[in-house]
């Protein structure tokens, strides 16, 4: 059965190897990762693509426009790497740790990609503000009217939304008598921070503060992202909307797919990387010169992304988020990214339809800015004929039992079909062992703190990377012997998984219910 594996695993790996071959002609051509698909992709229609009649034009305009876009010092891009985050996954902490029933989930349609359609992001090179020397009317101005970014002191930081915390303790870079909930920063007597704008709307909503201190503040001019950039994204909306599901066409759709959820990611990759070596047959790591790697981002030819996008974009999304979160308040359970969870679903429908009504608003919006049709671009229609708007609110099957133990740690049951998401454990593996131990009623109350899936259970390998050099003898399974050596290599051995809860969150969740 090993020797199957390997065999086929190295054959699957060829096979892929001479299909790209085959469509790329040449090997030199095969992007290294699945970002750099959608790389080349979106290059293409920002810089030779059929915008103008001749590409020699289109090139010299981008690249002039893109001119216009630098990140100017070191400093501001450690100013925007502070300030970048991902999605937002978090438990309510009222309900952690507790059975809940009758569940409505909800999600986004594609968050990120209709972020990049529908909002406004930073579109010239920043502008430094002296916060020290601007009135709190002048301060608020520019929040409105300009992608902002700055560095923010809160003081005496405490919750003014008692189901949910917006901030991430790691991303402080100063903290003085924080109170934690999970990764989130409950209260504090001090935080340092760095925000956008939109991160700060986000805090407004959910926190008290007795005064903020701003300083180290940039602003941007507002504007869409290129047309030739929206283009690609809808085209790439369309093709995973009408493809999905048509006999014969689920290449097609994955590849679309893939290339959709890559626009976003592509944004972001780091302009200054440390290069790690291979030379004589030594590694070695060499520290990349950050001002010399952003000059070369700057000046390059070829760009046509800017970083700071990659930034609002998802405060963007957490935003909106938030935007259910706050409407849910007491029957909100968990967020992930762009889901949620939440009871009494029926009380929060008329949100749902107003939130999908601004979707449709913004979108129109943006059409009419660039001369497109919001019908035929950004409502294409499933193979069914149902259309599927970008941005809306998508109800998932209803939950009939639900439990979390934290962030990407939950469990459901959909119609007697049990399920479970958490972060290093495999579902198809943990679930049936998990049912036939306890059966689907008892898994609920066995899934909490304490709880450990055994090796044979959880799908997961422990690697143990071995840098010593081994040699000898084995005999094959022919009886044939063999003189190995190996300078190098990696072991993998199937591992269990504990369900421990840290301490501190155990003591926070019980100052939660002791207070209640």
């Amino acid at each position: 059965e090993m020797y199957d594996y390997l065999i086929c695993d190295n054959l699957v790996v060829l096979a892929y190897i001479q299909e790209q071959i085959e469509k790329e002609k040449y090997i030199h051509k095969i992007p290294l990762t699945c970002t750099g698909y959608c790389r080349r992709f979106v290059r293409k229609n920002c810089l030779y693509g059929p915008v103008f009649k001749h590409w020699r034009r289109q090139f010299r305009n981008y690249h002039n426009y893109m001119k216009g876009l630098q990140i100017t010092t070191v400093a501001e891009y450690d100013q925007l790497k502070r300030t970048f985050q991902g999605g937002f996954t978090h438990a309510a902490m009222s309900w952690s740790n507790l059975i809940v029933r009758n569940l409505t989930h909800i999600d986004f349609t594609s968050s990120y990609p209709f972020v990049l359609l529908s909002e406004q992001f930073p579109m010239s090179t920043a502008r430094e503000i002296d916060a020290s020397k601007i009135t709190k009317e002048q301060f608020e101005n520019y929040l409105r009217n300009y992608c902002c970014l700055f560095d923010a002191k809160f003081h005496n930081l405490r919750p003014k939304f008692e189901f949910e915390n917006y901030i991430s303790v790691y991303k402080c870079w100063q903290r003085v008598g924080v109170i934690e909930n999970n990764g989130k920063v409950y209260s504090a007597d001090l935080i340092g921070t760095t925000i956008t704008e939109t991160d700060l709307k986000i805090i407004n909503a959910v926190y008290d503060f007795d005064r903020v201190e701003v300083s180290n503040m940039k602003i941007y001019e507002k504007g869409y992202l290129p047309i030739e950039v929206i283009k690609s994204i809808i085209k790439l909306y369309k093709d995973k909307t009408t493809l999905k599901g048509v006999p014969d066409k689920e290449n097609e759709y994955l590849v679309s797919k893939g290339l959709l959820n890559s626009v976003y990611g592509m944004m972001v990759t780091d302009i200054i990387r440390d290069e790690i070596i291979y030379k004589d047959g030594e590694w070695s790591e060499e520290k990349a010169d950050a001002q010399h790697d952003l000059d070369k981002y700057n000046k390059s030819r070829r760009r046509f992304l800017f970083y700071p996008w990659g930034v609002w974009c998802t405060a963007y999304a957490r935003r909106n988020l938030f935007y259910g979160i706050v409407e849910c308040a007491g029957d909100y359970i968990y967020a992930d990214t762009d889901s949620i969870f939440f009871t009494n679903g029926k009380a929060h429908k008329e949100f749902i339809d107003r939130y999908n009504a601004l979707c449709e608003k913004k979108l129109r919006r943006m059409c009419e800015h660039y001369g497109l049709d919001y019908e035929s671009e950004l409502v294409p229609k499933t193979i069914k004929g149902v259309p599927k708007p970008i941005g809306v609110w998508d109800y998932e099957p209803d939950i009939d039992r639900f439990k979390t133990l934290g962030a990407k740690r939950y469990m459901t049951e959909i119609n007697g079909e049990l399920s479970i998401t958490v972060s290093g454990v495999n579902k198809k593996y943990a679930v049936p062992w998990l049912v036939e131990k306890v059966g689907i009623d008892g898994a609920f109350d066995a899934f909490e703190e304490g709880l450990i899936v055994p090796e044979d259970a959880t799908g997961k390998l422990t690697h143990y990377y071995i840098d010593k050099a081994y040699e000898g003898e084995i005999v094959d399974y022919k009886g044939k012997p063999y003189h190995y050596y190996t300078p190098s290599g990696v072991y993998l051995e199937k591992t269990s998984y504990s369900f421990d809860i840290s301490m501190e969150y155990i003591q926070f969740l019980k100052g939660v219910f002791y207070t209640k």
